[in-house]
C-alpha cells in the first residue's frame, strides 16, 4: 500500500494500542467472507440495516478477533497483507458512501489516527487499494458498511481525507 517503513510504523502503532479495533465485529464483503474461511475457525454473522445487510466476524465481548494473537512479547494479524479483510486492512482509514460513491476519512476511534494521517504514501495507497476493490463489493454491502460506520462513529469521531 505505501512504503515499506510507513507500514512498519503503522504496525508498530497497531502493536502499541493492542488491536482496540480488532476487538469489534469486523465486517467483511461476502467475498471476503468465503476467503477467510479457508483460513480459520469463526463466528461468521450478517448485519442487517434498513440500507442493505454485510458479512460479519463476530467477537466475543472481551475477545479479540480470531486472527488477532495477543502476547506479551508480540500482537498482531497472523493473517499477511491482502489476505486482511479491507476494513483491517484500511484502519484507522474508514468510508462512508455519499451520492453512491466512497467518501474517505480518518476515524478518531484509533487513538494514533493523528499519526496514521501522517502517513501519506500509506494512506494515498490504501485509499487507492480501496477503491479498486470496492468495485467487487455488492451494493448492499456498501450501502450496509457505511450506514454501520455513520451510527458507530458518528460524523464528530470523523476527520475527512479525501
Amino acid at each position: 500500500m505505501g512504503s515499506h517503513a510507513e507500514e512498519e510504523k503503522l504496525a508498530e502503532m497497531c502493536r502499541k494500542c493492542g488491536g482496540k479495533c480488532c476487538f469489534e465485529s469486523i465486517t467483511v464483503s461476502e467475498e471476503e467472507l468465503e476467503r477467510l474461511r479457508k483460513k480459520g475457525h469463526f463466528k461468521a454473522g450478517k448485519l442487517k440495516t434498513s440500507q442493505g445487510e454485510i458479512s460479519t466476524i463476530k467477537t466475543t465481548e472481551g475477545e479479540p478477533c480470531p486472527f488477532l494473537k495477543v502476547g506479551k512479547k508480540k500482537t498482531g494479524c497472523v493473517l499477511k497483507g491482502r489476505e486482511r479483510p479491507l476494513s483491517c486492512r484500511l484502519f484507522p482509514i474508514t468510508f462512508l458512501l455519499e451520492e453512491g460513491e466512497p467518501k474517505f476519512y480518518l476515524s478518531k476511534y484509533c487513538p494514533y489516527f493523528l499519526e496514521a494521517g501522517g502517513l501519506e504514501d500509506w494512506m494515498g495507497g490504501a485509499i487507492g487499494e480501496a477503491r479498486e476493490e470496492l468495485k467487487n463489493w455488492s451494493e448492499g454491502e456498501k450501502l450496509a458498511r457505511s450506514f454501520l460506520h455513520k451510527r458507530i462513529h458518528g460524523r464528530r469521531r470523523l476527520v475527512e481525507i479525501d
